[in-house]
Formats: C-alpha cells, structure tokens, sequence
C-alpha cells in the first residue's frame, strides 16, 4: 500500500477497479481520495 502514498486520484481509482474486478463504489473511492489528500492514511 506504500505505492498509493503519493498516488493521484486517477491511480488510486485504477487500483481499485483493478483489485475489484472492474466493480468499483464510487462512494468509497470518493472518501479514500479525499482521506489521501487529506493525509490520513497510514497503512
């Protein structure tokens, strides 16, 4: 998960559809993004 530190939001949706098989809830990547950017995620 250290990759996605620096990750933009873009990267960050691609690694979700990714890891969900191209099902993703836009809801969810919503709140990551903003949690990213805010600077609250420690993995």
């Amino acid at each position: 998960m250290e990759a996605l530190r620096n990750a933009t939001p873009e990267q960050i949706e691609t690694f979700l559809r990714n890891r969900k098989g191209g099902q993703i809830d836009e809801e969810k990547i919503q709140e990551l993004i903003r949690r990213f950017q805010a600077g609250e995620f420690n993995p």
